[in-house]
């Protein structure tokens, strides 16, 4: 965050950058992807070159994804996308289900009157 914070500091207009700053993490908040944002951004720093801009873009989702969302319920994108990761490989070792075995919802019914009914 301090790096996308130095470079907006950095750039040309002088006003309004100290509200940009506070509204970023609002803007992560809100239902907008990082893709959206970025435009509006890139326009208000008057950025000239497309290596400003893929500068910002790399410094934004990096900010994005390491920001807990209400959305999210508090996680990362960064922490989920390790987590979905990781029990990827764990998901082939689990024990199928029979149709006699107790659901795996916790309701205490049969899976077969439960869960596994077609």
């Amino acid at each position: 965050m301090q790096d996308l914070e130095d470079f907006i500091l950095s750039g040309k207009p002088k006003e309004g950058k100290e509200e940009l700053i506070e509204s970023l993490f609002g803007l992560f908040q809100s239902d907008l992807p990082p893709t959206e944002i970025l435009p509006g951004i890139a326009q208000f720093l008057e950025l000239g070159s497309e290596r400003e801009v893929t500068k910002l873009a790399h410094m934004l989702f990096n900010c994005y994804n390491n920001t807990p969302l209400w959305v999210l319920k508090g996680h990362t994108p960064a922490d989920l996308s390790r987590q979905v990761l990781s029990d990827s490989g764990a998901s082939s070792s689990r024990k199928k289900v029979g149709r006699n075995d107790p659901c795996h919802c916790g309701s205490g019914r049969k899976f077969k009157r439960c869960c596994g009914r077609s």
